[in-house]
């Protein structure tokens, strides 16, 4: 049982179940052990998209914050972020909210690039403004829907020369989530340099920056073994420190930040057995918990118990299929998992619910109450940051 568990338990008796709780000092304490292993190689942002509810702290930790869509940049607008720690993001970006932002903000954030569209969108707008400074990071694509293509790449690059106030601050470049070796990190890197070489003496620009995202991954299960986050940093600092390019990089990580700081916690509600199997239902579900890389339960998260049944004096080893209360077979928390001889009323804690987990579930689905979510530090103790959210009114027609 981690810390954050501890935590939750301290707080289950006040609060009613299920509810998550965020420990924003674990996940400072995270950013500051990557800060020391990288040994300030590169720098780091926060993608904000894996829990919206950390951004307070992080922007007073970190220097950027990555936001992928025009309503995470909404809540960065009311937490009054500086326009100069954000990086607007985002595979689709519509010209009216880039027009707000841009306009709202004096340009004075750093917007990706990831496609003509948007390209012309940020130049017109650039065009307009004379005194104005837009900045923009191109990102090149992984082979999939984001970013743009090597030549595409440098056609803009060549492009943005005429424009003085259209300021190129560099290459953008995130191939996807949860790795399980760092030698590909490293891979990414070497190509990341061939291509700086090769953009320079092409296009006669310097590149001053690269932000990479080498989705670092984080052990959400007992079952599954991975590589710790050290030999990832470890790997991803010497590098670097080997590269030709000697600009600014920034890694861009969500997961391996934010998944250890939160809990989630959920009551049983009733217990049978069916053909064998025995079954412990929960108020909560799939659309409350999700874990990168579950399919029905097939592995077993790391979940604290908390026993306030009339079987507190007698947790013998029992196997349990744990589910939700969606009407869908497939909501699974964990199948065949070992929790002890349950009671109806105890509470299960489910860990590493930080990043993710309570935002990309079927929140809406069969119109449930939104969970409470509880925030905690040293600072300010236990504070609520969401409570008592009703979501059939989102799911129900206007009234006439």
């Amino acid at each position: 049982m981690n810390n954050v568990a501890k935590r939750t338990r301290d707080i289950a008796d006040k609060h009613s179940a299920p509810f998550y709780l965020f420990d924003l000092d674990v996940f400072t304490e995270r950013i500051k052990e990557l800060e020391g292993l990288l040994s300030g190689t590169a720098k780091l942002c926060y993608a904000m998209k894996a829990n919206p509810f950390l951004v307070d702290t992080a922007v007073s930790v970190l220097d950027r914050i990555e936001v992928c869509s025009f309503g995470e940049y909404e809540i960065c607008r009311n937490h009054k972020i500086p326009a100069s720690k954000l990086l607007i993001s985002g595979v689709l970006k519509r010209r009216e909210d880039l027009e707000e932002i841009l306009n709202d903000t004096d340009a004075g954030c750093i917007f990706t690039v990831e496609s003509w569209n948007q390209f012309k969108c940020l130049l017109e707008y650039a065009e307009k403004n004379k005194e104005t400074e837009v900045n923009i990071i191109i990102r090149l694509t992984n082979k999939s829907q984001f970013g743009v293509d090597k030549e595409d790449l440098l056609k803009m690059i060549l492009e943005s020369k005429e424009y003085k106030n259209l300021k190129l601050r560099g290459i953008h470049y995130f191939s996807g989530t949860q790795k399980k070796n760092p030698d590909k990190d490293v891979k990414e890197l070497e190509m990341l340099d061939e291509l700086v070489k090769e953009v320079e003496a092409s296009t006669g620009v310097k590149i001053e920056e690269l932000e990479y995202g080498p989705g670092i991954p984080y052990e959400y299960f007992q079952d599954k073994e991975v590589r710790p986050l050290s030999d990832f940093a470890y790997a991803i600092a010497e590098k670097i420190r080997e590269m030709d390019f000697k600009g600014t990089i920034t890694i861009e990580l969500g997961r391996a930040l934010a998944a250890s700081c939160g809990c989630y916690a959920c009551k049983v509600l009733d217990l049978k057995t069916n053909n064998n199997v025995n079954y412990c239902l929960t108020e909560g579900g799939i659309h409350q918990l999700f874990f990168d890389g579950q399919i029905k339960g097939m592995y077993h998260p790391f979940i604290d118990v908390i026993h306030y049944g009339e079987h507190c004096e007698n947790l013998e080893k029992k196997v349990w299929t744990v589910c939700g209360s969606l009407c869908t077979m497939n909501d699974v928390l964990t199948a065949n998992m070992e929790l002890g001889n349950l009671s109806v009323g105890d509470l299960l804690i489910f860990e590493n619910t930080g990043a993710y987990s309570f935002a990309e579930g079927m929140a809406l689905f069969l119109s449930h109450e939104l969970p409470d979510i509880v925030g905690y530090s040293k600072e300010e103790g236990y504070v609520d940051f969401r409570k008592d959210v009703k979501s059939w009114p989102l799911n129900t027609l206007l009234r006439r």
